[in-house]
């Protein structure tokens, strides 16, 4: 959750930024563009707890390492698009991606923990998420001025995190089918 929330909040804190700086856009334009990726990420949410619970209940880990992978590529995508509507549909597809993980990614602990650790565990991935949004943007403004305001390190950074977060699932637990939560939780020591 860590590397996975460094981009996420560098993407949803510097979006508004980097396309008024960089791209030019008006406030107004901004303020539209930059809302579209929190309605993709409200659809993403429902869609991805649907197609996470109908089709991958036995192995989350392959949607939330699609969405990852997506994810980066829409964040490269965004960066080197050279058209506003292509930077705004693979920036809307970013939220999208980006949401669609956090379904999919919250029901794995629930899978793999026993009932009595579900807090502890969630409130461990959690903070790691809180301090990655501590570190991300605060991370992101220093890469944007040692570049001198451009956004390539940035966005280098925010598509890496995907990559790193997604290398990382491939060593999380799954939990075979009908396996008890007890057992899956004991891949975990």
């Amino acid at each position: 959750m860590f590397a996975f929330d460094i981009g996420y909040w560098g993407f949803t804190t510097w979006l508004p930024t980097y396309l008024v700086k960089a791209r030019g856009f008006s406030m107004l334009e901004m303020g539209l563009a930059s809302s579209l990726p929190f309605f993709a990420a409200t659809v993403g949410c429902l869609v991805g707890g649907v197609v996470s619970d109908k089709y991958f209940s036995d192995n989350r880990r392959v949607p939330i390492i699609v969405t990852e992978l997506l994810a980066a590529l829409l964040l490269y995508l965004t960066f080197v698009s050279n058209s506003v509507a292509m930077l705004v549909i693979c920036q809307t597809l970013a939220g999208f991606c980006l949401s669609f993980f956090a379904s999919a990614f919250w029901a794995l602990p629930m899978n793999t923990v026993p009932k009595s650790m579900m807090g502890l565990v969630s409130g461990l991935i959690n903070m790691a998420g809180q301090v990655a949004a501590l570190i991300s943007p605060l991370l992101v403004g220093y890469l944007v001025d040692t570049a001198g305001g451009g956004f390539g390190p940035a966005f280098g950074l925010l598509a890496g995190s995907m990559l790193v977060s997604c290398a990382v699932v491939f060593t999380l637990p799954g939990r075979s089918k009908g396996e008890h939560p007890t057992q899956a939780a004991r891949h975990l020591t």
